[in-house]
């Protein structure tokens, strides 16, 4: 293979890569449905499981909220409900069983900001 054999192998790939990522969003991200779901960790992969408290009381899309990990009294993490870039889909960060948890939520047309939904 020559120089202009991998130019075209690599344009495929990110093409593909493209196509997959647009999938992925639009298979799992629904107007109004909160279809993504994970666990926040820490750094060195442990799940957060103790001392979780929410400063918009859960799953409150139009209010900007941030979700603080402690032990002991000492705070460890804060986790901030954030827009993610170029969307109108809201990263929310809520309680779940004492653990951190977080979902995706598409603001649909009124947009994100700041941490939100827009009303």
């Amino acid at each position: 293979m020559d120089a202009g054999d991998y130019k075209w192998l690599s344009v495929i790939a990110v093409f593909v890569l493209a196509i997959g990522l647009y999938a992925f969003e639009g298979n799992n991200l629904d107007r109004g449905v909160t279809s993504i779901t994970g666990n926040a960790v820490l750094p060195n992969g442990q799940n957060i499981s103790t001392g979780c408290v929410d400063t918009d009381n859960g799953k409150t899309y139009n209010v900007y909220g941030n979700v603080t990990y402690s032990k002991d009294g000492n705070n460890y993490c804060l986790f901030k409900d954030n827009c993610i870039v170029n969307s109108n889909v809201l990263k929310e960060f809520y309680c779940y069983q004492g653990m951190v948890r977080y979902t995706y939520y598409d603001c649909a047309a009124a947009g994100c900001s700041a941490g939100r939904c827009n009303p």
